[in-house]
């Protein structure tokens, strides 16, 4: 059976500083007209951060979408322009934490909503972590917290811990270590 849909109309509705508001006019594989809502991402990257004593560096953040504090990876938007991810990932990491890693390589890309938003979030595995000095941006204010990894599956399994990509990298890590 076809399942994909033939856009036949895109209209930007909002331009933004992280992302757009798009309305597509798509033909679905039954022939009729539907529209989709989605937001077209400018992409950000995530950090897994392992310390030298296999503590996971975490940020709690308020997040107003959902007006409340998280426990999740530190991460990013990409800066509009040329800035690459393992670029954003390096800045993000000192920024947010005030961590350097002595290594840092992709681990993985994931979709965060792909029901309505294209954003592509690559994550990042940083270890040999040096401590530096933490540079948040004007707008910014969140803790920085070291947690152990089974202390933090615990935590994902009361619910405590929801963030989809910290949620994904850890679950990742686990796999690959059989933690």
């Amino acid at each position: 059976m076809e399942i994909e849909e033939k856009i036949v109309k895109k209209e930007t509705l909002f331009k933004g500083n992280i992302f757009d508001v798009r309305c597509d006019t798509v033909i679905l594989p039954n022939g009729r007209k539907a529209t989709r809502d989605n937001l077209e991402h400018c992409g950000s990257c995530a950090v897994f951060a392992v310390t030298n004593d296999n503590k996971l560096v975490l940020v709690k953040q308020y997040r107003s979408a959902i007006f409340d504090v998280t426990t999740e990876l530190p991460a990013g938007k990409l800066d509009k322009g040329n800035e690459g991810r393992m670029e954003a990932a390096v800045r993000e990491l000192e920024e947010e934490t005030g961590y350097k890693a002595g290594k840092m390589v992709h681990y993985f890309d994931m979709l965060s909503a792909v029901g309505y938003c294209d954003e592509v979030i690559s994550v990042y595995l940083a270890t040999n972590l040096k401590r530096t000095k933490q540079n948040l941006d004007d707008d910014e204010f969140l803790n920085v917290v070291e947690i152990d990894i089974k202390e933090f599956k615990e935590s994902v399994l009361k619910g405590e811990i929801r963030d989809a990509k910290t949620v994904a990298g850890v679950m990742r890590y686990c796999l690959e270590n059989n933690i």
